[in-house]
C-alpha cells in the first residue's frame, strides 16, 4: 500500500520485502534508492520481530505490523521508516519511526506521521495511537509527536510516553 503526502510517498513493506530489506538491503522492486538508510543490528532485530508477527496474523492486518518506507518524492530516496507494532484488540496501536540523519529537522517525519495517523484513524477499530519510551534527550521526536497532536501521559527520569486519541 502507498499513501502520499506533499513531499513523501509512504509505502508499506510486504513480508517478502521486509525479508529482502533486512538481509541484503534490497527490495523486490528496485525503484527506490536505499543508499542513505542505515540498517543496523537493532533495526534488523526489529524487522525480524515484525516478520514473525506478520506470519501469525491475517494478511489484511500486515500494514499494522510492518515498516512503511518514507520516500522523498523528488529523489525517490528512502529517507526513513515508520510503522506500528500491531493493532491491539482494545483499539490502540504503538507507533515508532526513524529517519536518516541528513534528513532530520526538515519536517519529513512530522509529515509522514501525520499521513500514517490519517490512514490509521480511518480504521474504525483504531481508537488511539501511543508512543512509548521517547527519550527526554530526543527533543526532535518529542516535537514530531506534539506537532501531530500527541499528549504527554507519563514521564520518568529518562523517558516520556505519549498518546493521541481518535476524535469523533
Amino acid at each position: 500500500m502507498i499513501i502520499e503526502s506533499q513531499r513523501l510517498l509512504i509505502k508499506s513493506l510486504t513480508i517478502d520485502e521486509l525479508v529482502s530489506f533486512k538481509t541484503n538491503k534490497t527490495l523486490i522492486e528496485d525503484e527506490y534508492i536505499l543508499d542513505d538508510l542505515e540498517i543496523n543490528d537493532i533495526l534488523k532485530r526489529a524487522m525480524e520481530i515484525k516478520i514473525n508477527k506478520m506470519k501469525q496474523v491475517d494478511v489484511s492486518l500486515h500494514d499494522w505490523f510492518t515498516y512503511w518506507m518514507m520516500i522523498e518524492k523528488i529523489s525517490l530516496k528512502v529517507i526513513g521508516l515508520i510503522g506500528f507494532k500491531g493493532l491491539e484488540e482494545d483499539g490502540y496501536a504503538e507507533v515508532g519511526y526513524g529517519i536518516s540523519r541528513q534528513f532530520e529537522g526538515k519536517g519529513y517525519t512530522t509529515e509522514a506521521l501525520n499521513c500514517l495517523l490519517n490512514w490509521a484513524f480511518k480504521d474504525r477499530r483504531c481508537k488511539e495511537i501511543i508512543a512509548t519510551g521517547v527519550l527526554k534527550t530526543n527533543i526532535g521526536s518529542q516535537k514530531v509527536l506534539e506537532k501531530n497532536g500527541f499528549q504527554r501521559i507519563k514521564e520518568d527520569e529518562s523517558s516520556i510516553n505519549f498518546v493521541k486519541k481518535k476524535h469523533g
